[in-house]
Order: C-alpha cells, then sequence, then structure tokens
C-alpha cells in the first residue's frame, strides 16, 4: 500500500515536471492549497499509521521512492522554479514525507543501506532546496529530512564538510532573513554535522607527537 503511494506520487509530480505551464491540477490559486496534494502523499506526510507494519521487504521497495534517483526528493528540486501554491504544496508534503519515512524506520536495515549510499545526494539535495526555497515551507521541511538523515546512526561518522561549510555561509548571509523556527533547525543541522565531524577524527589524531 505505502509503495504504491509512493509510486503514484512520483507519477503526478513527474507528469508535472513536463506538462506545459498553466496546465497542471497541481498548480492552483491561494485558496488551493494543501486540496491539491493526492490524498495518499498527505497521509504518509503527516501520519505516523501510515507508516506502521511495514516489513523489511516493503522498506526497501519505499526508501528508493523516496530518497533514490527520480524519487520524491530529486522531484521536490525539480519543480523548485514553481511557486504556484498547490505545487508548493505538494513539495512540502513529499519532502515530508521523507523526512516521516527515516523518524519511524531510520534504525531499519533498509534505511541505513540506502542511507550509506545516498547520504551525500541526499544532503546535498537537502541543502539546495533550502537555498532556493528560503521564502516558503518547503525549505523548513528540507532541514528537517536534513537533521532525520544526520541521525541515523549509520551517518553519524560522515563528516559531509562542504556541505557544512555551505550551510555556515548560507547563515552569514541570511542570518536577518530567516525565521526564528528556519534559524533553529539549522543551528541543530550544524550542531549534527560539527558532532558528526568530532566522530570521524580517528582517537589521538589531532594531538601532536611527543
Amino acid at each position: 500500500m505505502v509503495s504504491r503511494a509512493l509510486a503514484s506520487a512520483c507519477r503526478d509530480l513527474e507528469d508535472f515536471l513536463h506538462r506545459p505551464s498553466g496546465s497542471s491540477s497541481l498548480r492552483g490559486e491561494e485558496d488551493v492549497g494543501d486540496d491539491a496534494v493526492p490524498l495518499g502523499l498527505r497521509e504518509l506526510a503527516q501520519k505516523d499509521s501510515a507508516w506502521e507494519g511495514l516489513d523489511e521487504a516493503e522498506l526497501v521497495t519505499a526508501g528508493p521512492l523516496l530518497l533514490g534517483p527520480n524519487g520524491l526528493l530529486e522531484l521536490a528540486e525539480a519543480g523548485g522554479q514553481d511557486k504556484s501554491p498547490g505545487y508548493v504544496a505538494c513539495r512540502v508534503h513529499a519532502v515530508e514525507a521523507c523526512a516521516r519515512f527515516l523518524e519511524n524506520h531510520g534504525v531499519s536495515h533498509a534505511a541505513q543501506e540506502l542511507l550509506q549510499r545516498r547520504l551525500e545526494s541526499v544532503a546535498n539535495t537537502c541543502s539546495r532546496i533550502f537555498r532556493n526555497d528560503v521564502a516558503n515551507k518547503v525549505s523548513m521541511q528540507a532541514l528537517n529530512l536534513l537533521l532525520r538523515a544526520l541521525e541515523v546512526p549509520c551517518t553519524r561518522s560522515s563528516p559531509l564538510r562542504e556541505l557544512n561549510d555551505d550551510l555556515l555561509r548560507e547563515l552569514k548571509l541570511r542570518h536577518s532573513k530567516l525565521t526564528a523556527s528556519q534559524l533553529s533547525l539549522l543551528l541543530r543541522v550544524l550542531a549534527a554535522l560539527a558532532d558528526a565531524q568530532a566522530s570521524a577524527i580517528p582517537v589521538g589524531g589531532g594531538g601532536r607527537e611527543g
């Protein structure tokens, strides 16, 4: 059921990307908003109960539809130039569903295997979404997803130094433009990255020989 809902959401977003401007049902007026989001995607984004009871085989199938090539995260980034309310709402829910997956199943073998392969790509995609969507809710979900990914046990010693530098630069450039919630999440992400860098240093590796 979860995999079918994710596959359907991927098709909806990919179909949007190939339609002429103004023709997609995901574009709408201000009063459309969340009503444009397919019900299955909305539930996966907002309800922990939608993720209950999945076995390892289902997780192996679901993970790439979220965080893999042409999965929901990459499709959400690809549509970032369109700021219409309906599509922004779909992108918010797409990234939120990715975070919900890691919240509920980040310790699973399937999720950890996936992130061991895809962490750098996922992290850089989240960073780009944050930078390009700072004026809307997609940026918050991207930071939240990045934080969830960094909290998964297999990623805690991954330094990601370039990402850390990029986000520090964003903090300096946009500090005054970030909302309190964005700033709080960004600082938590930077703290998680600092912890990962510290964990990656070999014991005694920073000291001098006597």
